[in-house]
């Protein structure tokens, strides 16, 4: 195989607010495998909260590209599996771009589409939320008549006053679903239920710190919504100690490495009677494509990342109004546009 990469500023159409900081641009850097003439894309961003950026992955790349290039490509868990010792602590996201990489790559030299082989035809493809940002009860409300959608993700902080969802559900029928991004205590969260349930809030993400399980437990007592694992469910592991706290396991292919230990979550968490959520970063079509090949497994599903773009240097899977639409191209079903490919590295 060859090994390309192209660095690239993704650039949001309007400031981005959570619990922790705000951003109007989102570096991110585009993994190109081939074979042939067949190419396969993958995609990492460099998210502060993380510790990682463009220059150390640029870096962990040029070091595995030689294991890449001599590597006789056949499957991407096969290739998972030869590389992910030298990834997976601490190159997570770079894993994963690898590995989507390989998946894109794969589908299209066995003209297959990927989501077609992943596809558990028993479900349906769930809509996707569209995700407002913190801010006052005018500013959310604003992005909400803004874009209308039919479920909307909120997110909120320790400081953000529960009455904004009485007042977004004034405006709105649409189902609400609530993010803290680990902002909240027990105090917190014990103050928000009337208004959660009084607006009919579906599912509470990541209410609390990764390490704060006593007040997650406590609070399970009390409320009967669904909540859900972001920030502590990140790797394949995660998923046997979420089953003791949560209802619900969120899962990130940057965080975990990829689709192929994704699907292996999926399994997992159905085992454990968990519901599944998958969700993105701020992230082009190329992360969106990718994560939307295991849609047909989730109960949720959180895929706005490109659409939050003024500048998504891809075409791929389209999410129009919640919905989910495949592309008929082969692999992840995607297309890089001119302006990163222009890019020289």
């Amino acid at each position: 195989m060859k090994v390309k990469y192209y660095p690239y500023s993704l650039k949001l159409a309007k400031v981005f607010k959570i619990s922790y900081e705000a951003r109007t641009e989102q570096p991110t850097l585009i993994v190109e495998l081939s074979q042939g003439e067949f190419k396969g894309y993958g995609e990492a961003t460099a998210i502060s909260y993380y510790n990682v950026t463009i220059n150390q992955m640029i870096d962990k790349l040029i070091e595995v590209s030689p294991l890449l290039e001599s590597y006789d490509f056949s499957t991407p868990d096969k290739l998972w599996n030869e590389i992910s010792p030298l990834l997976l602590n601490g190159h997570s996201f770079l894993l994963s771009a690898i590995d989507c990489a390989a998946h894109d790559l794969y589908g299209r030299i066995n003209n297959e589409k990927l989501h077609e082989l992943i596809a558990d035809d028993s479900k349906e493809i769930p809509l996707s939320n569209y995700t407002i940002s913190i801010g006052s009860a005018k500013e959310m409300m604003d992005q909400i008549l803004d874009k209308p959608w039919p479920i909307y993700k909120l997110k909120l902080g320790a400081d953000t006053d529960p009455n904004v969802l009485l007042e977004i559900r004034k405006i709105t029928d649409s189902n609400l679903r609530i993010d803290a991004n680990a902002a909240w205590n027990l105090e917190i969260a014990t103050k928000w239920l009337p208004f959660l349930r009084e607006s009919g809030v579906e599912l509470i993400e990541q209410p609390f710190a990764i390490e704060n399980l006593s007040d997650l437990d406590e609070f399970r007592t009390i409320c009967e919504i669904p909540i859900v694992a972001d920030e502590s469910c990140q790797k394949e592991e995660d998923v046997e100690s979420c089953a003791k706290h949560f209802d619900v396991i969120n899962i990130k292919l940057m965080k975990c490495g990829g689709l192929t230990p994704a699907i292996r979550m999926v399994k997992r968490a159905k085992e454990l009677n968990l519901k599944l959520m998958a969700g993105c970063m701020t992230e082009s079509s190329v992360g969106i494509s990718a994560m939307t090949q295991i849609a047909t497994s989730l109960d949720y599903i959180d895929a706005d990342g490109a659409i939050l773009l003024s500048n998504d240097p891809a075409d791929g899977v389209k999410v129009i109004d919640g919905k989910i639409i495949y592309t008929n191209a082969f692999g992840l079903g995607i297309n890089l546009k001119k302006e990163i490919l222009d890019v020289v590295v």
